[in-house]
């Protein structure tokens, strides 16, 4: 039996769903696929169509709304977004799609599919570099996570305070982040594993379903 956390999120998604128009009694077949770090993941039909909706309930991970927001505005394939509120993502069900469908394992050794990622990738690198030169916008990076606590954390976590490396990061920190403003931002897509990967039904077009974007 579901407990009270369960049918907390359950109202606040119903919440959500009013916030994008939709009517609860057109509402059918609520169904979690999957619940994960505080996101969401459940399938509906709304008047006889398939949709999906995210719900973040940590701002941290609200952040893929916007990226989905910004690729839609660069002309990059994603995955159909029906609607989004400050928290949630409406998308096409992917299971009911006529064109697409969710990545297979065998798709990592699939040329057709390697080649048509690549050219995804190529757009996103060459449209993420042109949109954050016109953008003073701050974005998610994960070099902003190296500084000197977070270095001394982890040597007394794993108990090698003693190994020279770690002096010689901390001394240099400044020389290396000079280097690092030396190259191009853009954005970048981290997680390719199968699960992340949608691919259309001719392999002619795959998408990267957006978990993580970084700069």
């Amino acid at each position: 039996m579901k407990g009270s956390g369960y049918l907390n999120v359950l109202k606040h998604i119903y919440e959500e769903l009013s916030l994008l128009g939709l009517f609860h009694d057109k509402i059918n077949d609520l169904e979690e696929i999957r619940d994960k770090n505080g996101v969401y993941l459940y399938r509906m039909k709304y008047n006889g169509k398939h949709l999906v909706i995210k719900y973040f309930e940590k701002d941290e991970f609200g952040r893929e709304i916007e990226y989905y927001k910004i690729l839609k505005d660069l002309n990059i394939p994603t995955i159909e977004v029906v609607g989004y509120t400050e928290n949630t993502l409406l998308l096409e069900d992917l299971d009911r799609s006529l064109y697409y469908r969710l990545g297979i394992e065998s798709d990592l050794s699939d040329i057709e599919v390697a080649k048509a990622l690549a050219l995804w990738y190529k757009k996103l690198h060459h449209k993420g570099a042109k949109f954050l030169k016109n953008n003073d916008r701050r974005f998610y990076k994960e070099t902003d996570y190296i500084t000197k606590e977070n270095i001394e954390l982890i040597m007394n976590k794993t108990n090698t305070k003693d190994n020279k490396v770690w002096k010689l990061l901390i001394d240099n920190l400044d020389l290396m982040f000079l280097k690092i403003k030396e190259f191009e931002e853009t954005f970048t897509y981290n997680d390719f594993y199968w699960t992340n990967l949608v691919v259309s039904k001719d392999k002619k077009k795959p998408l990267c379903l957006i978990t993580t974007c970084l700069v």
